[in-house]
């Protein structure tokens, strides 16, 4: 058994054009179990790994959007961060995966966007999640950027959890704007990082729309001429805050941590 949302990460993807049921700009969802495993775990021990990606992989929205080779991220540093947050979150922590390009007839990498999203599957009876990031989104952020991202995400999660992980429920302007808040709430999260990561994103796929329009749905080739990030402009955002309010959000907690760094006592 295995499931994946009907989203991704706004800041990971800005595109008015995305097929249904998954808009560019959405978030990704995640069925938990509580209790299944100790908050702030990792979710999945090395040998139900294979098996994991094995019932992910067989899900059509996997098959479409997530192609590629898929290795999980055991960065220690970073795996001990999304732990810490995961803890705070009271959930599990989710395992980072990351896609490869697939390749094309001629064995050469196919263009990715800067995406991200979460799926779960069951091994055992106990529900596992995941952050399925490309490599293009990898590369593309610094490591205090991507674990922005994904703090972001792990807030989704917690919506999740607390919604009875119905999809509809997660959805829209008001819950992306808590994730952003869930995110800048943790001290492991940078919020200079995580407006940086807005910007870098946006650019990213800026510039994969202008190379590859296909990637986002675009028949017309309009992102040669309109980048993505203005397209969405154009439609306020659509169910996701604009960038300008996510970064003003940003800038905003910088601020609060700068006061309460120089006035300690208040």
């Amino acid at each position: 058994m295995a499931g994946i949302s009907y989203g991704i990460i706004r800041t990971m993807i800005r595109s008015p054009r995305s097929c249904k049921p998954r808009r560019i700009g959405g978030l990704a969802t995640i069925l938990i179990l509580a209790g299944c495993c100790g908050a702030g775990l990792s979710s999945t021990a090395q040998q139900d790994r294979p098996g994991l990606v094995a019932q992910l992989d067989a899900l059509v929205e996997v098959q479409k959007r997530w192609q590629g080779e898929k290795v999980f991220l055991d960065d220690e540093q970073l795996t001990g961060k999304i732990r810490a947050i995961a803890k705070r979150f009271d959930i599990d922590a989710p395992d980072v995966i990351v896609v490869k390009p697939a390749l094309n007839k001629d064995g050469k990498p196919k263009p990715q966007r800067a995406d991200a999203g979460i799926a779960w599957g069951v091994i055992d009876g106990k529900y596992h999640d995941v952050i399925f990031v490309t490599e293009y989104l990898k590369d593309g952020l610094s490591e205090a950027e991507l674990l922005a991202a994904l703090a972001h995400e792990m807030g989704h999660v917690s919506q999740a959890k607390n919604t009875g992980h119905v999809p509809k429920y997660i959805k829209g302007r008001k819950l992306e704007a808590e994730a952003d808040d869930y995110a800048l709430s943790c001290p492991e999260v940078d919020p200079a990082a995580f407006r940086s990561m807005i910007l870098k994103v946006d650019k990213l796929n800026n510039a994969a729309g202008r190379a590859h329009p296909l990637l986002f749905g675009d028949i017309t080739g309009s992102t040669a001429v309109i980048p993505i990030s203005v397209q969405n402009d154009l439609l306020f955002g659509g169910d996701h805050p604009m960038s300008s309010a996510r970064i003003k959000r940003a800038n905003e907690e910088i601020k609060r941590r700068a006061q309460a760094a120089a006035s300690p006592l208040q």
